[in-house]
């Protein structure tokens, strides 16, 4: 084999890393947000989206797909779907600004100007972008358990149980 091609430097290393990793973070591209619905609308309902907290507001859209089975009025489902809107508001625009840095360092990548501070800086700032993604959708479940009551609480609870996480008849 070819001696040039063998040994991989340890910054090239580091860097198709961090690109790798930018799969994990909120809708880093087309395929991987598909891939993301995909895997959590499987029957078993066991995805990684629904195991860590923040990780989605989906259960608030199940609150408001639910909200007649749950009892809640026209004014306590509008206050959760404002709080649903602006959620997905505030990921849409984590989402474009991930791209948009993503796109900045792979530029960088393909020019051959990656250097130590540029792989710090890039991280930094994913890092920061994830953390806002967490506290937006954290923040928004708590905002609609102040809303709801216990006993709705523990409707929708019975409803994940008896349908699934997708809130739905399960299909078997």
């Amino acid at each position: 084999m070819n001696k040039k091609i063998l040994p991989i430097n340890l910054g090239v290393k580091v860097v198709f890393t961090l690109f790798l990793t930018t799969a994990l973070l909120p809708g880093a591209t087309t395929a991987q947000a598909t891939n993301e619905r995909y895997s959590s609308s499987h029957e078993d309902g066991d995805s990684d989206k629904y195991r860590i907290p923040g990780k989605s507001a989906d259960h608030i859209k199940k609150a408001l797909k639910h909200a007649v089975e749950i009892g809640l009025s026209d004014s306590k489902k509008k206050l959760v779907a404002d709080i649903y809107i602006k959620a997905k508001g505030e990921s849409a625009a984590i989402k474009a600004e991930s791209e948009v840095i993503v796109t900045n360092f792979m530029s960088l990548y393909k020019q051959g100007k990656v250097t130590e501070e540029a792989i710090r800086d890039y991280a930094g700032k994913m890092g920061d972008l994830k953390t806002r993604f967490l506290l937006n959708n954290l923040k928004a479940m708590n905002d609609v358990k102040k809303i709801l009551t216990q006993g709705q609480r523990e409707i929708i609870h019975n409803i994940y149980k008896t349908h699934g996480k997708g809130g739905g008849e399960k299909h078997e």
